[in-house]
């Protein structure tokens, strides 16, 4: 563990992402307006899901994107004969509004490839990063291209194993932010760079604004670890040395006040870290989390994840065990204010469950897409639930009250 200039006060954390041109129940980037893979809503079905409330289906393209939704569109991407394509689609009717294509490489390696990163939207533009580091700032109500910047080469980094995957993070009025080993803080209109960190090497992880005592950081984590940075200048402020495997560190960290967590797969295990006066303290370290691909959500102190092959819930406390739940392979998760969990398995079946620490006791299933290798976040947003496969099948679940 290393660290440099010490912090001081109480943490606690800041939304600062958030467009003024975004409602409570949309979803406009990945993770959610708050970063933590939470949906705000509450008032929806989630109790008698089937497969009578599968409202559409289409085919995307093959890829990892998840799903953005503003208002009466989503945004997703795909690759389709040689090329990445953007795409906006009407939440009612899953029909195209318009498509935003551009030649790119499959890159599938060891997995079907495609666009791994998830569109972001914010001041009525979409932004898509691609897997050769690509930037994309697409008009959302035409799909006419605004400008782009290959960031890679702009920036002089190297594509990890499994190319680029990392989301862009809105950041106040003007700003993002994304991963490509440099953490870079660019301006929303033409991608300019207002900042560039030292190299931590790329990994796959997307990067969370939070705040500390009304000091403005940044929690990144490239292959060198978990990276705590001002915000204002990218200067690194602490380095907690992390090593996920053959460098895969593919989850978002996760902020509770003072408190960060971070997980990698590959037997590697987890970390629950406290930002100090003196830098990044352990507070325990163990395997009962191994986070291949899927961040884990946090809900009233409690940990709900894949380790690995399994679905699991940790006291967020000390990090024990409180059960374990098979038979839904490395598949991903996201949960409602209301205290739901809402899983897709990586075989494509949504389950919905009450986030329990007491155990696991789902209340609805549908088969909602079919494929294999599911590790695509499901969204609930303005009473739907998107459920994406790697193939291209993307599912619309109308869980509307």
């Amino acid at each position: 563990m290393c660290w440099r200039p010490p912090f001081y006060g109480l943490a606690f954390l800041a939304c600062l992402g958030m467009t003024s041109l975004t409602r409570g129940e949309d979803w406009p980037n990945f993770r959610g307006p708050n970063f933590d893979g939470i949906s705000v809503e509450t008032n929806w079905n989630s109790d008698s899901v089937s497969a009578e409330h599968i409202a559409w289906t289409i085919n995307v393209g093959i890829g990892y994107s998840a799903v953005s939704v503003v208002g009466d569109r989503a945004y997703t991407a795909g690759w389709k004969e040689g090329k990445d394509v953007l795409v906006a689609l009407d939440v009612k009717t899953g029909e195209t509004v318009w498509e935003y294509a551009f030649p790119m490489e499959r890159f599938n390696s060891l997995h079907e490839g495609g666009p791994g990163a998830t569109p972001t939207v914010m001041d009525q533009m979409v932004y898509l990063v691609s897997r050769d580091g690509l930037l994309n700032a697409v008009h959302a109500a035409s799909g006419k291209s605004a400008w782009s910047r290959q960031l890679a080469g702009e920036f002089g980094v190297h594509k990890p194993s499994w190319a680029f995957a990392g989301s862009i993070t809105p950041v106040g009025d003007d700003a993002m932010l994304i991963d490509m080993g440099k953490i870079l803080m660019l301006n929303r209109k033409d991608g300019s760079a207002v900042w560039q960190s030292k190299d931590f090497r790329a990994s796959y992880s997307t990067p969370v604004p939070f705040a500390l005592n009304n000091r403005e950081l940044v929690a990144a984590f490239p292959t060198s670890g978990l990276a705590i940075l001002d915000r204002k200048t990218g200067k690194d402020l602490a380095l907690y040395p992390w090593k996920g495997g053959p460098d895969v560190n593919a989850v978002t960290p996760i902020i509770d006040g003072d408190q960060l967590f971070i997980s990698s797969g590959y037997n590697t295990g987890c970390a629950k870290l406290q930002l100090t006066h003196e830098g990044l303290r352990e507070v325990w370290k163990n395997k009962n989390m191994r986070n291949h691909m899927a961040t884990c959500i946090l809900f009233k102190d409690h940990l709900y994840g894949f380790d690995e092959g399994q679905l699991k819930c940790l006291s967020f406390a000390d990090g024990s065990v409180k059960w374990t739940q098979r038979n839904y392979g490395k598949g991903t998760l996201t949960a409602s204010r209301d205290g739901r969990l809402i899983v897709l398995s990586d075989r494509g079946e949504l389950v919905i469950a009450p986030a329990d620490p007491a155990g696991f006791n789902p209340v609805a299933k549908v088969q909602a897409v079919k494929d294999t290798n599911c590790w695509i976040v499901p969204v609930l947003a303005n009473g739907r639930i998107y459920c994406r496969a790697p193939n291209g099948q993307l599912a619309c679940v109308d869980v509307a009250k």
